[in-house]
Parts: structure tokens; sequence; C-alpha cells
């Protein structure tokens, strides 16, 4: 029998650190109808806001309240909402491995792009010394 991975949810904090929030081990059967809903219209080319925001809704309830919607609007990259609500919507309709590994995917690629940044601006800074 496959292993199940655990779906971790991170929000970048104003102090630009993670805060991981795990999803709770149960959720109500009611909560797949909006998943499955949220699923399909995040497939979408153009995701409207309002999208966004339903989901941003649906992700705080899922994680029973431990965050607000502001707090997960602001602590996820604008570039990855659509893929994050898509991953919490997967989990909760039991594809949880395939949610977990496209989440570890997505703070995978911002956390190359923070290290990329930071080594990009110490060389700037050390050429701009030598001048």
């Amino acid at each position: 029998m496959q292993q199940t991975q655990q779906v971790m949810l991170k929000l970048r904090q104003p102090n630009g650190k993670w805060k991981v929030f795990y999803m709770p081990n149960f959720i109500s059967g009611l909560a797949a109808r909006s998943a499955a809903q949220m699923a399909d219209r995040l497939k979408e080319d153009d995701v409207p806001f309002e999208v966004i925001e339903e989901g941003a809704a649906f992700v705080t309830e899922v994680y029973r309240h431990t965050f607000t919607e502001e707090e997960f609007l602001a602590g996820t990259h604008s570039q990855y909402l659509a893929v994050v609500l898509f991953a919490v919507c997967q989990a909760v309709l039991g594809k949880v491995n395939e949610a977990a590994a496209l989440l570890e995917q997505v703070y995978e690629v911002q956390d190359k792009k923070k290290t990329y940044r930071r080594n990009h601006q110490k060389k700037n800074r050390q050429h701009s010394n030598k001048s």
C-alpha cells in the first residue's frame, strides 16, 4: 500500500519566512462538492480574481480558519495562487499525493528564486564596491 503524503500549506510571512499549516485529518464530505467546482473553475486559461477570492475563502475553511483569507492571499506568491488553490482542491478530493507534490514544486521554485536573487545581489554589491 502506498503511503499518503501530508499536505503542507506554506504561507510566506512579512519577515520572509514560511509558516507551515497542515491539512486537518477530517474534512467534511460537503467540502468535496466545493472542491470539485473550484477545481473546474481553476482550469480556465484566465482565472478571474473573484474565483481566487472564493478559493481563498474555501482554503481558509478547509484549514479551519487557522489563517485569514487576507493572510492566505498575502502569503501566497501571485503567480502561484491558482496552482496552490488547485492543489488544495485535489487534496480535498482525495488526490493527496498529487497535491502534496504540486505544492512542494511551487515552494521549491520560490526557494530557488529567493536563493538566486540573494546570491545575485551579493555579487552585484561586490562589483559596485570595487568601482
